[in-house]
C-alpha cells in the first residue's frame, strides 16, 4: 500500500496497517531528537505520510475592515505570493510542492 493509499483508506475510515501520521516538531523538540537522526535532515527523520499544509490567511496583509467581522468581506484579499518548490524528502512519495518565499502581489 502507498502512502497515498494508506491515508485515503485511513480518510474512508477502513483498516489500515498502520495509522498514517505527520509529526511536527519545534525547534527546541528537533534539537533534543536530532542526535537520533545521524545524518538525516527534520524530515528525512520523521518520513512523515502527509505533507504539511498552512492556511493561505497566513499570508494575507492588510485587509480592509469588512474582513474583520463575522460576515463575508466584501473587498478582495491582498495576499503575498509564495514561490512554490519541491520538498526533498516528500517528492519522491507524490507529494508535491511547499511554499518557501514570498513576495507582494
Amino acid at each position: 500500500m502507498t502512502r497515498r493509499e494508506l491515508v485515503k483508506a485511513a480518510i474512508q475510515h477502513k483498516n489500515t496497517p498502520r495509522v498514517p501520521y505527520c509529526i511536527q516538531l519545534t525547534k527546541e523538540a528537533w534539537e533534543a531528537v536530532k542526535p537520533l537522526a545521524g545524518d538525516k535532515d527534520v524530515e528525512g527523520f520523521l518520513d512523515n505520510d502527509v505533507a504539511t499544509v498552512g492556511p493561505p490567511w497566513w499570508w494575507w496583509h492588510d485587509l480592509a475592515s469588512d474582513w474583520g467581522g463575522m460576515d463575508a468581506p466584501t473587498s478582495p484579499a491582498k495576499v503575498r505570493a509564495t514561490a512554490i518548490t519541491p520538498i526533498s524528502s516528500t517528492a519522491s512519495r507524490g507529494c508535491e510542492t511547499k511554499a518557501t518565499s514570498t513576495s507582494s502581489c
